[in-house]
């Protein structure tokens, strides 16, 4: 028995999301396998900022004898030499097939509350799933994602067997995978997904709700995030933060999407934190103020080139040892400061951009124990 790829299906899901980045500017839709394609989809439609929806399948054929996949809506995928080699007759395989057709309906029906699916004409659809045996359910969920018109479909998986990610190759527009290995239990934790989670996921990135946003249980505070880094926010994520994503920010745009977002019951109370990297490093500085921020990360960038360096309640600043000049300038910045409320750290062998293999994967480690160590639940 070979070890676990995953913790659970939101690591699988986060791994995945930063293959799926090159799609954003797609602005896809992400329509989710269930049902343990559900939290794996999540965390990549999160990534994209993409609504998300179910494409539900169901399985053909007698129990542990999959002869296909049929989708909501009718359209099937049939292993026809595989269910003569079991013996069914034309008459037990169209049964099958109608069973089946009902039961996926039921399903989408039951996970959406009824609503509709959804619109995918001339849209870029990532179907994802948590893995695959034979790829039939990807291949009739694919089917359907162009008979609803979409321009292109994209299959995303966490792990799967090379001979499946071929034969997927051949019907789709690009399949991407992050693990291909023939692995039987890729899942440290294998719970099952209930109809609640379903219906939840689906909720919560509907109308009204904020792709930028990720709030998991028992949050320990809030990180807004002026980076489109998916290695640090993937980092502060498994560490129990909420995240805020602000690509591209300038102050007013991190002081606007933290107030947007401060409605959100699940963001309310949560203490907040500001993280810049680079260029974005005073921008989080000169924010943190206006925001009501308790932390803020600097990694690079100019500190001394923020205003009210003293309004920040807590501050750490992390330099490349390579990078001289901005380690000179984070010592001296930091020796303005009460030590109890600014901090230097020191990235061995990086320069100013943090680059360098395992630099910036230290970056985001230092950010979030120094954010667990500051940051309280609940706003000051």
């Amino acid at each position: 028995m070979g070890t676990a790829l995953y913790s659970d299906r939101r690591d699988a899901g986060r791994r995945l999301a930063a293959r799926a980045e090159r799609w954003r500017h797609e602005a896809p839709v992400v329509l989710a396998l269930p049902r343990g394609g559900v939290p794996v989809a999540v965390e990549v439609a999160r990534a994209l900022a993409a609504p998300l929806d179910v494409l539900v399948v169901r399985r053909v054929g007698p129990p542990g004898n999959r002869v296909g996949g049929v989708a909501e809506g009718g359209l099937a995928v049939i292993d026809h030499d595989r269910a003569r080699t079991l013996g069914l007759t034309a008459d037990e395989l169209s049964e099958m097939r109608r069973r089946a057709a009902e039961a996926a309906d039921a399903d989408a029906n039951r996970f959406r509350g009824g609503a509709a699916p959804l619109e995918v004409v001339g849209r870029t659809v990532v179907i994802v799933d948590d893995g695959v045996c034979t790829g039939a359910s990807a291949v009739a969920a694919a089917h359907t994602a162009r008979h609803r018109g979409a321009a292109r479909v994209v299959v995303a998986l966490p792990a799967a067997q090379a001979t499946v990610l071929a034969r997927l190759g051949a019907e789709v527009d690009e399949v991407v995978c992050v693990e291909v290995a023939p692995i039987a239990a890729p899942y440290a934790r294998n719970a099952a997904v209930s109809d609640a989670a379903i219906a939840s996921a689906l909720e919560s990135s509907g109308p009204g709700s904020d792709p930028r946003l990720r709030v998991p249980e028992a949050a320990r505070g809030m990180i807004a995030l002026a980076t489109d880094s998916a290695l640090v926010r993937g980092t502060l994520d498994g560490m129990g933060f909420a995240t805020l994503q602000i690509v591209g920010a300038g102050v007013q745009d991190i002081v606007a999407a933290v107030a947007s977002v401060r409605d959100q019951p699940a963001a309310e109370h949560l203490g907040l934190g500001i993280f810049g990297l680079g260029a974005t490093a005073e921008t989080a500085l000169a924010a943190a103020a206006a925001c009501g921020a308790t932390a803020v990360v600097a990694a690079g960038g100019r500190p001394d080139h923020a205003p009210a360096l003293s309004s920040v309640p807590a501050l750490l600043l992390i330099a490349g040892g390579e990078d001289r000049a901005g380690l000179r300038l984070a010592r001296a910045v930091g020796g303005q400061l009460d030590p109890g409320i600014g901090q230097v750290a020191v990235v061995a062998g990086a320069t100013r951009d943090f680059h360098e293999p395992g630099a910036l994967d230290q970056v985001a480690h230092l950010a979030g124990a120094w954010f667990a160590r500051v940051l309280k639940t609940g706003v000051a």
